[in-house]
């Protein structure tokens, strides 16, 4: 049973990855003589060479179809190293006999030690070749790249898929940052903007590994230069007007509240006031109360309702100038792109005051505005409003 599962999976699969609605024999048989790769870590040697890891499809599961034993995975594991990403990656060949396809590919790691001395250099396969795709999602190890794509994630799992799974369903929930490569490139090449990369480790268990998504690697330029928790990474969402769901915690008289984002809105405001920059962030929230931390029998009074559109403002208020002062004041990092925001409005001030922006940025003043509309009180409202 487990056999026909893993294979049935396949097939659907190959379907997926096949351009055309038909898998024809012929594109069957090219399919075999792919290394379908479906992730790639990248790792720094001492000698200097890249070591380039990749999980790649099994597709000898689809040739082992009438027999009765089924292969260990559903990927399989290969390393390479060269002077460049490209070199390792056609000396995979080598080993497996196929030649790589990257156009399945689902994520791509930097370990920590590349993300410290500058990813540039990995990068620039991905803009001229046409087979790596620049939409692809990008994280950073707490360790060692090849560690996260060499895990093994369970029986009839693609840990690549997980992984990637992991990383967008947590940003649709407002908890992480999402970075594709293009993004992380743009920010790269752009003097005024710095990128920021989502964080994955693995969670190791008896029976299977887990990935987790948390904290945010803040660069500057090419070169990892800190690493923030999730309050700055909501903090940097509500900046960059990136918040789509996800849920506010907060606290009034002594009670916890949880908060569901419904919308929000963030407008920023450049203008020079006193010889400086000056940005107002705007930000209007939409929320929706969960949960309270409180009786169940207590009622939720007109005074409650304001005190908690108040605690919900405050809290916001709190990430967003969390972000600010941990990314500009202490990194140095305008991961918010206001250089280039200042450029574009002022660009006569600019081009006469800034002498060095990520120092010059530490001057400018940062007036945070929130405003929270409750728009509902649970389902029960009915019965709690008092």
């Amino acid at each position: 049973m487990k056999t026909l599962l893993k294979i049935t999976a396949l097939l659907l699969l190959l379907c997926l990855f096949c351009s055309c609605s038909r898998v024809t024999e012929a594109n069957s048989n090219e399919l075999k003589n792919r290394l379908i790769i479906l992730a790639l870590g990248i790792d720094k040697e001492k000698d200097g060479q890249l070591n380039v890891s990749v999980q790649a499809l099994n597709t000898d599961v689809s040739s082992n179809a009438s027999s009765e034993s089924a292969p260990e995975s559903m990927v399989k594991y290969y390393s390479q190293k060269g002077s460049s990403l490209y070199e390792a990656i056609t000396k995979l060949s080598n080993l497996t006999g196929k030649q790589p396809l990257l156009s399945q590919n689902r994520i791509v790691v930097f370990g920590w030690d590349i993300a410290n001395d500058g990813v540039s250099d990995c990068l620039d396969d991905f803009i001229r070749n046409i087979e790596n795709r620049t939409s692809v999602l990008v994280a950073v190890a707490q360790g060692k790249a090849q560690d996260i794509v060499f895990a093994k994630a369970g029986e009839n799992v693609i840990p690549a898929r997980m992984a990637e799974q992991i990383i967008e369903r947590s940003a649709e929930q407002s908890s992480v940052l999402s970075t594709r490569v293009y993004e992380l490139v743009n920010r790269i090449i752009d003097e005024k903007c710095n990128a920021t990369v989502p964080l994955i480790k693995l969670k190791e268990d008896e029976k299977e590994n887990k990935f987790i998504a948390d904290n945010v690697a803040v660069f500057k330029k090419d070169k990892l230069v800190a690493v923030k928790n999730n309050d700055v990474a909501v903090g940097i969402l509500f900046m960059r007007n990136q918040i789509n769901k996800g849920v506010i915690p907060a606290e009034f008289d002594n009670k916890n509240i949880a908060l569901i984002i419904l919308k929000s809105k963030t407008k920023t405001k450049t203008e020079i006031e006193n010889g400086k920059p000056k940005f107002t962030i705007n930000i209007k929230t939409s929320v929706s109360l969960s949960e309270i931390n409180e009786k169940l029998t207590s009622k939720i009074t007109v005074s409650d309702l304001e005190k908690i559109k108040a605690a919900a403002e405050k809290k916001i208020k709190y990430y967003v100038e969390n972000s600010i002062n941990e990314c500009i004041m202490k990194s140095s990092s305008d991961v918010f792109c206001y250089g280039k925001r200042l450029k574009r409005t002022q660009p006569e001030y600019f081009k006469n005051n800034i002498k060095n922006w990520s120092e010059d940025m530490k001057s400018a003043e940062y007036s945070v505005v929130v405003n929270v509309n409750l728009k509902g009180i649970g389902d029960s409202a009915a019965i709690l409003y008092g």
